[in-house]
């Protein structure tokens, strides 16, 4: 897992238009004692935990946005925001921290203004080689395409809105577990092709509702350390109604990050880039 310190959390003017979770205020000790909060409860689990060189501009600690780690490869995303372009190591770096041998480098599309921001545009079931985007200005439809081609995944593309504005990134409304998969189904133009998918591959839904999805309960990730278990913020887990927690097989652990969401618009998930050996 790699993480990295929210030395300059701010507002990002560059993306507030389609981020509608964005709120105000900026960096503070109370972000850095949350952020150190999720390490020490990462690493007392028994999940390994890589700290990034800090950066300080608005979203440094949502890592999770600009590479994501596969079994052979690193793979650079194409950004939206130029502050947050500022942010990626090189391919070579990524490469020699986490032992891989080659760099799938995307970050040519942004000439074209072409997106695709990592596995928040990109929900992935690692194992049946299956990508879930759903499509906004930070995830473009011949992004995901090419994407999926180049690492070998069929996509499954679909629109959501939240109060009118496209979802900007799937990561908000969509997890995915070994056996479970969290979703917002009710914002979902057309779920069918997702629940058939979802179906195929063996995923019990969890279905979320429009309040659950706004306090961040679809940012969650399945994590195995001492035990297998699904990580989201403690907003988020206080947000599930008792039938939503009824649907949990695999425990829930949390954490309060609520300076980080608040300032931010992400959560626990966007914290969290995972690492695969």
């Amino acid at each position: 897992m790699a993480v990295r310190a929210p030395i300059g959390l701010r507002p990002n003017p560059e993306t507030a238009a389609s981020n509608v979770f964005q709120g105000d205020g900026g960096a503070s000790e109370q972000a850095m004692e949350e952020y150190r909060a999720v390490v020490h409860e990462l690493r007392r689990a028994g999940i390994q935990v890589t700290e990034l060189p800090p950066h300080d501009s608005p979203d440094a600690c949502f890592p999770n946005n600009w590479f994501s780690v596969h079994d052979d490869c690193v793979v650079l995303y194409p950004m939206l925001s130029s502050m947050r372009r500022e942010e990626r190591l090189e391919g070579a770096a990524l490469c020699h921290l986490f032992g891989k041998s080659e760099a799938v480098d995307l970050r040519a599309m942004e000439q074209a203004s072409t997106f695709l921001e990592g596995t928040g545009s990109l929900v992935l079931d690692r194992v049946n080689r299956m990508a879930y985007a759903c499509l906004s200005e930070r995830t473009d439809r011949s992004a995901v395409d090419l994407w999926a081609a180049r690492m070998g995944y069929r996509a499954v593309k679909f629109d959501a809105r939240y109060r009118g504005v496209p979802v900007y990134h799937t990561n908000v409304l969509m997890a995915m577990g070994a056996e479970e998969a969290i979703l917002w189904r009710q914002g979902i133009a057309d779920a069918g092709p997702v629940l058939e998918s979802l179906a195929s591959t063996g995923h019990r839904v969890i279905e979320i509702s429009s309040d659950e999805m706004a306090n961040f309960a679809g940012n969650a990730l399945e994590l195995t350390g001492h035990e297998r278990a699904w990580w989201m913020s403690q907003r988020a887990r206080d947000s599930l109604r008792p039938e939503t927690r009824a649907q949990f097989q695999q425990p829930v652990w949390s954490v309060p990050i609520p300076t980080i969401e608040a300032v931010g618009g992400g959560s626990l998930r966007c914290m969290m880039a995972e690492v695969c050996d």
